[in-house]
């Protein structure tokens, strides 16, 4: 409903905009109107729960999660480079695709602002069989960027909590609670300077 409203205020600056002369005031109030939806955005996926579990295909989501946001990696001039291994073919899991799409999604984000062009970030996956049976999914995504100061790391996945200049810091805490409510789990390990991983074991 807040959304709904900041909508509205938009299409309102916009009106004005076509009957006065363009000011550097309403391109403030509309860049601040602007965000103010995207935080919106933010906190409305962040507060999602399960649409419904179903059998999902592994493979499927992380195949779509990285083809969908390669063109971000391209633009920035990062190598993006998919590692998922033969042992992931068939493994399913409990779940909704969405959300889970927007975990990876989140991830893949921070990985490539944290990176320079000419950098690199690395999409691994693999599942774990006992007797046979598929028991757990190890995912990765590691990154050789700037890093996480070890006293701010702690808090990455606070809500709310940034490091970054006009960041709303839900990536990563909608990220952790995604994953957390597919019964999995995420670490994310850094060095500052030289790069982060973020390590995701899942449920299959």
């Amino acid at each position: 409903k807040i959304g709904n409203h900041f909508q509205l205020l938009n299409l309102v600056i916009n009106s004005v905009k076509r009957t006065i002369h363009e000011s550097r005031e309403t391109e403030m109030l509309q860049e601040t109107v602007e965000k103010a939806i995207e935080l919106t955005r933010s906190f409305s996926d962040y507060n999602q729960d399960p649409a419904c579990f179903s059998e999902v295909v592994l493979r499927d989501v992380l195949e779509a999660a990285a083809m969908t946001r390669s063109s971000l990696f391209e633009t920035k001039g990062v190598i993006f480079e998919t590692h998922i291994q033969p042992s992931v073919s068939g493994a399913t899991m409990q779940g909704d695709p969405y959300l889970l799409d927007l975990a990876i999604g989140h991830l893949l984000q921070n990985a490539l602002e944290a990176t320079e062009p000419r950098g690199q970030v690395i999409l691994e996956a693999s599942v774990e069989r006992s007797n046979d049976v598929a028991s757990v999914a190890r995912i990765s995504i590691k990154d050789f960027g700037c890093g996480i100061e070890q006293n701010v790391l702690p808090n990455v996945i606070l809500p709310f909590f940034s490091s970054k200049k006009n960041h709303d810091g839900l990536g990563l805490s909608m990220a952790s609670r995604f994953i957390d409510i597919h019964g999995g789990i995420l670490r994310i390990t850094s060095v500052e300077g030289k790069g982060t991983d973020v390590d995701i074991v899942l449920p299959i």
